[in-house]
């Protein structure tokens, strides 16, 4: 069974990083309402970043649908 290994290993991996990413205190501050944009200060921007993401995304697919494209000469 060599599946076996492989998942405790995964499952190590993720408990050790889990200690990373935990947080003892509210990361927002004030009351800690994930819906009110002055205390997030990231919530304001996320539309924003997911706009340009989306914007990168599509100027690399066509340009490489382009490039595709172009004739090769042997």
């Amino acid at each position: 069974m060599r599946i076996k290994p492989i998942l405790t290993t995964m499952l190590l991996l993720v408990l050790v990083n889990l200690s990373c990413f935990a947080q003892l205190e509210n990361p927002c501050g004030g009351d800690g309402d994930p819906d009110d944009p002055t205390t997030c200060p990231l919530d304001t921007w996320v539309l924003i970043l997911v706009a340009g993401a989306l914007v990168f995304a599509t100027l690399h697919l066509y340009r490489q649908q382009k490039l595709n494209k172009l004739p090769v000469k042997a």
